[in-house]
């Protein structure tokens, strides 16, 4: 073991300037400030698996907004 963790961040839709396809506007665009998530709250999720003790590691996070479930 060299100390090294792998771990998968999944997020939802999230307000960034990338754009998927050209035809497409940028996701901050594209979804309102309360329709996706934001990139700090996915900077706050790398730091929180990133910031994990030895031996423990986050293997996969999936980081769903609450209000897009409802529909379950």
């Amino acid at each position: 073991n060299d100390g090294v963790s792998v771990s998968i961040i999944n997020p939802s839709e999230v307000r960034t300037g990338w754009q998927g396809a050209d035809d497409r506007p940028p996701l901050e665009e594209e979804f309102a400030p309360d329709e996706a998530t934001d990139p700090e709250d996915i900077a706050a999720a790398i730091r929180f698996v990133a910031t994990r003790e030895t031996p423990d590691s986050v293997v996969e996070l999936d980081l769903y907004r609450r209000d897009k479930l409802g529909e379950f």
